[in-house]
C-alpha cells in the first residue's frame, strides 16, 4: 500500500539516532503494556481499578519531576483526596477477610453474603 511505503520512506530519511530512540521508546511502551497486563491478571479487579484511579497522580508527579511543571495547591489537594480514596478502598479497616463485597471475597453484587450452599 502507498501509505506503508510513505512511512518507510519517512523512517529511511530520519537520522539514525532518531530511529534508535523511537525504537527504544516503542520497546519501553511495549514492556510497560505487558507489565500492566501481567499485573492485572495477578491482582483482584478492585485493586487494579484503584491503581488505575491513581494514574493522574503519576502523570502530574512525572510532569513536575521531568518537565519542571508547577503543581497548584488545588491539584495537590485533589491528589491527596485520590490517595485517601485509594487507601480507603484497599485497606481492610475492621473488615473480615472474605466477608463479601469489594474486598474480593465471596458475595453477591451488592456486597451481601451470597447464596447459601
Amino acid at each position: 500500500p502507498p501509505a506503508l511505503l510513505s512511512v518507510f520512506a519517512t523512517v529511511a530519511a530520519m537520522p539514525t539516532p532518531a530511529v534508535l530512540i523511537s525504537a527504544a521508546l516503542g520497546l519501553l511502551v511495549m514492556a510497560a503494556a505487558y507489565t500492566q497486563v501481567f499485573g492485572q491478571r495477578s491482582v483482584p479487579s478492585t485493586t487494579a481499578a484503584v491503581l488505575f484511579t491513581s494514574t493522574p497522580i503519576w502523570g502530574a508527579a512525572l510532569a513536575a519531576a521531568v518537565l519542571g511543571e508547577r503543581i497548584s495547591p488545588n491539584a495537590v489537594l485533589g491528589g491527596l483526596f485520590v490517595v485517601g480514596a485509594c487507601l480507603v478502598a484497599t485497606l481492610e479497616w475492621g473488615r473480615e477477610k472474605g466477608a463479601g463485597g469489594a474486598d474480593g471475597g465471596e458475595g453477591d453484587a451488592k456486597g451481601g453474603p451470597g447464596p447459601r450452599t
